[in-house]
């Protein structure tokens, strides 16, 4: 009888013993990154020199100015920021294969127009301008928080049949494409 309960127990402790999620297949615990930079001028600059595939991470702490990222890749570089906050971040319009994961930031992020391969993801900001040109996106569960909106396109063409109401026909930006916006 006190074997059949013991298993009883084990069996029990098992089913209800907390868990946590088991770490997706390629996950580490640990920041992946050789390089750790404590301002916003040294994430940028180092961020322009990785390889692509590179990993830079930006120091936890609040960082006043913005994280301008300029920097063209043939792959994504990433920029692993938990733990920081800065007042903006700003991608330009050279901007290309960058990909930023948990900001925050105290202003809405801006992706510059034609900027291309962006990912902007586990951050916390008020919201993000998308600027017309700019392709291949990837905004995805983000904390958009406290903005007067959540993701704006910044595109129009004033000569499409039901075009905006109050533009010319001159006003024609270049399209935004390929965006992703999941799980915000």
């Amino acid at each position: 009888l006190l074997v059949g309960i013991v298993a009883v127990a084990a069996v029990w402790a098992l089913l209800i013993r907390p868990h946590s999620p088991p770490t997706p297949a390629g996950a580490s615990s640990m920041r992946p990154c050789a390089i750790e930079v404590e301002s916003l001028a040294a994430a940028a600059s180092r961020i322009s020199q990785a390889h692509s595939g590179g990993v830079v991470c930006l120091a936890p702490g609040r960082y006043t100015g913005s994280l301008v990222l300029a920097a063209s890749h043939a792959r994504y570089v990433k920029l692993e920021a938990r733990g920081a906050t800065v007042g903006a971040i700003d991608f330009a319009s050279s901007a290309a294969h960058i990909n930023v994961d948990g900001i925050s930031s105290t202003a809405a992020a801006t992706i510059g127009p034609g900027a291309s391969f962006i990912k902007l993801s586990n951050s916390r900001l008020p919201g993000v301008v998308v600027q017309a040109g700019s392709h291949n996106l990837t905004i995805s569960h983000d904390l958009l928080h406290g903005g007067d909106y959540g993701v704006v396109l910044n595109s129009e063409n004033c000569a499409v049949s039901f075009g905006p109401v109050g533009c010319s026909t001159a006003g024609v930006l270049p399209a935004i494409s390929n965006v992703v916006i999941e799980g915000n």
